[in-house]
């Protein structure tokens, strides 16, 4: 995934560790890193199948689902709330939205409180990890593909931002 490069996960394995993350979760349900491990496997699922919305649709629910867990044990990671943030990206996506919504209101509306959603957890993800790699990489995604709609406020903060990141990032 740090290469930008789709990651390919054979079926087989993806279920064993599906199933380890969740009989680990089982026996020490308060290790918030366990539910982040569970979500980004989830979350490399769900894009494997973008090209298929309506499954993609599913697998986004889930790894929010363990990611917001993962936030309720420890709401500092930065790495959980970049991810989060990251999922509201692809929600967001017009084909994810009318998959999610059939009627043009409550697309609408939906878009409006994803986007509001995923700015908040952009926001926070910035707040509690400005030095860490992979929440760099994360935001600075998000941030190229919408840079076009930011208010000029936060595209000056970002460039602020970036001329402090890891150089191998920018």
């Amino acid at each position: 995934w740090q290469t930008g490069q789709k990651v390919v996960i054979r079926q087989d394995a993806w279920q064993k560790t599906y199933n380890a993350l969740n009989e680990a979760r089982r026996i020490a349900p308060h290790n918030p890193g366990l539910s982040e491990d569970l979500g980004l496997l989830l979350w490399l699922r769900a894009q494997q199948t973008d090209a298929l919305p309506a499954i993609a649709v599913i697998f986004y629910e889930e790894s929010q689902a363990a990611y917001r867990q993962a936030l309720h044990l420890n709401p500092r990671s930065a790495t959980a709330w970049a991810y989060s943030a990251a999922i509201r990206h692809a929600q967001s996506r017009p084909a994810m939205l009318e998959r999610m919504f059939a009627d043009d209101a409550a697309r609408d509306l939906a878009a409006t409180k994803i986007r509001g959603e995923l700015w908040q957890m952009f926001d926070t993800a910035l707040a509690l990890g400005p030095n860490e790699p992979d929440v760099q990489l994360i935001l600075n995604r998000i941030a190229v593909d919408r840079w076009q709609e930011l208010p000029v406020a936060r595209q000056e903060a970002l460039r602020a931002h970036w001329q402090q990141a890891n150089p191998a990032l920018r």
